[in-house]
């Protein structure tokens, strides 16, 4: 996919936001936008920020959208615009539901991280059935029914229930395992059972804290291009930012080869797709092993924004237009 003129690029969402003033209901997701808006006009593309529902097929344009300038702030567009890329940014919940819009919507317009790709990696059961070397030792339970019975392979006392979807932790629980029948009715299914790990303090030469750390890899096209380190709050096993844990950055020179190694590994599948962008989690047990946590087909770049220089974000989103837009 190769653009060599002004393209109107589409970021898509699910939910309706047309009576707010500005979108977005947190500003550092806002601040992160405008700064890809702006990144973007310097590569000579129009950006824009539109529901999936403004799509109107009969004439294959949106037929209202936001955008943003350094100059106006956001704007309202009332005029039709047709787009010549689309960047899903969609609920991992809503996949299955907006499959067959999407399939129709790529007929008019390239889709960065297609739904097949999202509808594919997005659900932890998914995860879990591909990548179950890497992760840690778990199961699928596909209802409530001879649940402990499906806890046998898991050693640990503490067991980490994965929810098919969610974000931020949310679906995500930590229960011990003498309670999993009385809780099992408030999941919602299928669900992965996980031994929960011992998670340490420390990336393995990189940096040490007092409470558990993870590490996310962002990856454009399949090539690394920016680490960072979540820090749980104390006594806490979140790594999630809406959990109360803080980040930092992580230089990809000082990245352990063990995850290298996992990461390629793990890679082979992804590669199966072009065109796409996705984070892969990482965290090291107290004998500093490795495991592969999950990936997030729509990693958000407030952190990058966040945890970066000026310099370092225009790197980072010139990257991302270069490689996915540009193929270069």
């Amino acid at each position: 996919m190769t653009l060599t003129k002004t393209k109107n690029i589409f970021i898509i969402y699910n939910n309706q936001d047309w009576g707010r003033a500005v979108p977005f209901r947190k500003k550092t997701s806002r601040d992160y936008f405008e700064k890809w808006y702006i990144t973007a006009q310097n590569h000579n593309f129009h950006m824009y920020r539109a529901s999936i529902k403004w799509f109107d097929f009969s004439h294959g344009h949106f037929s209202k959208c936001w955008t943003f300038t350094p100059e106006k702030g956001w704007i309202k567009i009332t005029k039709s615009i047709k787009p010549d890329v689309i960047i899903d940014f969609t609920p991992s919940a809503k996949n299955y539901m907006l499959h067959h819009t999407k399939d129709a919507l790529q007929k008019y317009a390239p889709i960065i991280n297609n739904h097949i790709f999202r509808t594919t990696f997005d659900s932890k059961v998914s995860q879990q059935l591909f990548f179950s070397h890497f992760l840690p030792k778990g199961v699928v339970a596909i209802d409530s029914q001879n649940i402990t019975e499906k806890l046998q392979p898991i050693s640990t006392q503490k067991i980490v229930v994965k929810e098919s979807f969610g974000v931020g932790g949310e679906s995500v629980h930590i229960i011990d395992k003498k309670n999993i029948h009385q809780k099992s009715q408030t999941f919602s299914y299928p669900v992965v059972l996980q031994e929960c790990v011992d998670i340490s303090h420390k990336i393995p030469g990189c940096t040490q804290h007092k409470s558990a750390v993870d590490l996310r890899i962002i990856y454009i096209n399949h090539k690394p291009v920016f680490a960072l380190s979540r820090i749980a709050q104390k006594d806490s096993l979140f790594t999630n930012f809406n959990k109360g844990a803080h980040a930092e950055k992580i230089p990809l020179s000082k990245i352990p080869q063990s995850i290298w190694h996992m990461s390629e590994s793990i890679q082979k599948t992804l590669t199966a797709f072009n065109n796409v962008y996705y984070a892969l989690d990482f965290i090291f047990d107290k004998n500093d092993t490795p495991y592969f946590m999950e990936i997030n087909t729509t990693p958000g770049f407030a952190l990058v924004k966040i945890l970066s220089t000026e310099k370092e974000c225009s790197h980072f989103f010139d990257t991302f237009f270069n490689k996915l837009l540009k193929n270069e």
